[in-house]
């Protein structure tokens, strides 16, 4: 599979498939298309969900303003 970017081929994106003995061309086609979907589907959820935790504070702060107005 060649994979472009803004017109120009990514090598470095290429991909090799096993694909297991089918009829035609454009069942090969389909096999491939579904897996590097798969995997960029799976790669965007990991990534939205590392961003998800960096957005989250991992420490609360609150001014001395508000420090003094709960005690």
């Amino acid at each position: 599979m060649v994979v472009f970017e803004d017109g120009l081929a990514r090598k470095s994106e290429y991909r090799r498939f096993s694909i297991p003995e089918t009829t035609d061309d454009t069942d090969s086609i389909y096999r491939v298309l579904r897996r590097r979907l798969a995997y960029l589907e799976q790669g965007s959820e990991q990534a939205e969900g590392m961003r998800s935790r960096r957005s989250s504070p991992t420490r609360r702060s609150c001014s001395s303003s508000t420090a003094a107005s709960r005690r």
